[in-house]
């Protein structure tokens, strides 16, 4: 999933627009993956993590809710 960042600046784009949702409403939010994006949320929040750590999670994200995980595949 590092291609989304590297190609489209994807991961910096969600991050900033959590943080002005968060500043918006001074709650943090609530991130809900279906299928695949389950697997592109939680690449997130470990590049998060990693990057900036794991207070940026605590301060910006409430839960995650994941439904209808894909799961991966054995090569």
């Amino acid at each position: 999933y590092a291609h989304l960042e590297v190609r489209d600046g994807y991961l910096t784009n969600l991050r900033k627009n959590i943080e002005e949702i968060v500043q918006k409403q001074q709650l943090p939010v609530v991130l809900f993956g279906h299928s695949m994006g389950c697997r592109v949320i939680h690449y997130f929040l470990n590049w998060i993590r990693n990057s900036v750590g794991q207070s940026w999670i605590d301060n910006h994200v409430f839960t995650f809710l994941a439904a209808g995980v894909s799961s991966p595949t054995e090569n």
